[in-house]
């Protein structure tokens, strides 16, 4: 499938048998600064509100691998409680007589939420698969249970605790305010070991923002042109992180190539604009990562991307453009100028590739309509 070739698959929940499991002990919850999030729960196609993010954010900070498993070792489904103390205190509430409230709708539409997620080999073909199994609060319990089908994407195991996740500090993102913030923050988490984030096209961004569909038809009309979208929804949310106080000795942000904080309009041809956010994250004594990366950590991120893709290429599979591009970067900082040189050739000439793809799609796709329109003039005729 075409990078460009964008097709949605919805995924009733299968009928397999999972052994129940009892509900997991979460005393200790709270104890926890952080979450981790799998990438392809981050950069996903998901409808959520404030509030729906966290209260995932509390089930993530609570879930572990062993959760997964019964006292037997079989394959399990977990059951998470909370109780409205710790959901308060989760969220910064003093009080929990309004907890019933705030939580109802939330969690109502939580367990009829599906998420869309894209597969590693085509990042604009989304599966959609139900988020949770249950979720409800009643009684001053809060029951999350997991959708099975999501396992491999709600576990991390112990040999991918440093690729592949994001670590999302709590604390700052319960004191975000906005959903555009949120969703920005955990992009921002995804890259934080001296990598930014991949260049990203704006339809993609758009599309996990929540403001165009799967097929990139508009969910929010308003936001849908790219100078109001990153003029009300973008620029917002990294206004929101720059002047969030948990994050002031974290987080910065850089101004980009057209002088506005935060982000740079990388290529703007008439089918897609190309976004690159512009940001570094800071040690503990406010100096940038990204200035502090050595070199030989560099060259060992581009041995092991080389291996990768030597890999992929004996099986018949080109590297992608974000691989191609934090190549590039890893180049740079390198001052391997003549390599860095080759691979932005080599750029141009896949993102020609796409365009070129692109186009001949469409006109594929307009002369087999023009075509089964014809067919079905025939038969309408006959009939």
């Amino acid at each position: 499938m075409m990078e460009n070739d964008i097709s949605v698959q919805t995924t009733t929940q299968k009928k397999e048998i999972v052994r129940s499991k009892s509900i997991v002990p979460t005393d200790d919850f709270l104890d926890k600064e952080h979450h981790l999030k799998k990438h392809s729960l981050i950069f996903c196609h998901v409808e959520l509100s404030i509030v729906m993010r966290k209260i995932m954010a509390i089930m993530f900070t609570k879930m572990e691998l062993i959760d997964w498993y019964d006292n037997n070792g079989n394959e399990a489904s977990p059951v998470y409680e909370f109780t409205s103390s710790q959901i308060a205190q989760f969220l910064g509430y003093e009080k929990t007589s309004q907890l019933s409230a705030i939580l109802k709708k939330p969690c109502q539409r939580l367990s009829q939420t599906s998420v869309g997620i894209t597969s590693d080999e085509d990042t604009e073909y989304f599966n959609y698969i139900p988020l949770l199994s249950r979720c409800s609060y009643q009684r001053g319990i809060l029951t999350i249970v997991p959708n099975y089908q999501l396992r491999d994407h709600y576990i991390i195991k112990s040999q991918e605790k440093h690729k592949g996740h994001a670590n999302i500090d709590n604390k700052v993102l319960v004191s975000l305010q906005t959903n555009y913030s949120m969703i920005l923050f955990e992009w921002l988490c995804r890259f934080q070991d001296g990598r930014n984030i991949y260049d990203m096209k704006l339809s993609n961004m758009m599309k996990y923002f929540g403001i165009l569909d799967a097929n990139g038809n508009p969910l929010k009309p308003t936001f849908k042109s790219p100078k109001r979208f990153l003029t009300r929804v973008l620029e917002p949310a990294i206004e929101a992180l720059s002047k969030n106080d948990a994050l002031s000795n974290k987080l910065k942000f850089n101004d980009g190539e057209q002088g506005k904080l935060g982000y740079s309009i990388i290529s703007k041809n008439t089918a897609d604009w190309l976004i690159r956010l512009e940001y570094c994250w800071l040690n503990d004594d406010g100096n940038s990562r990204t200035e502090e990366l050595k070199k030989v950590e560099a060259f060992k991120r581009l041995n092991d991307l080389m291996v990768e893709q030597k890999t992929e290429r004996e099986k018949g599979n080109e590297t992608p453009l974000d691989v191609m591009r934090e190549m590039e970067r890893l180049f740079i900082l390198l001052n391997l100028d003549k390599q860095a040189l080759a691979i932005q050739k080599k750029i141009k000439d896949k993102e020609a590739e796409l365009a070129k793809a692109k186009i001949l799609a469409e006109k594929n796709l307009s002369k087999n309509m023009e075509s089964f329109c014809s067919d079905l003039d025939a038969f309408l005729d006959e009939i």
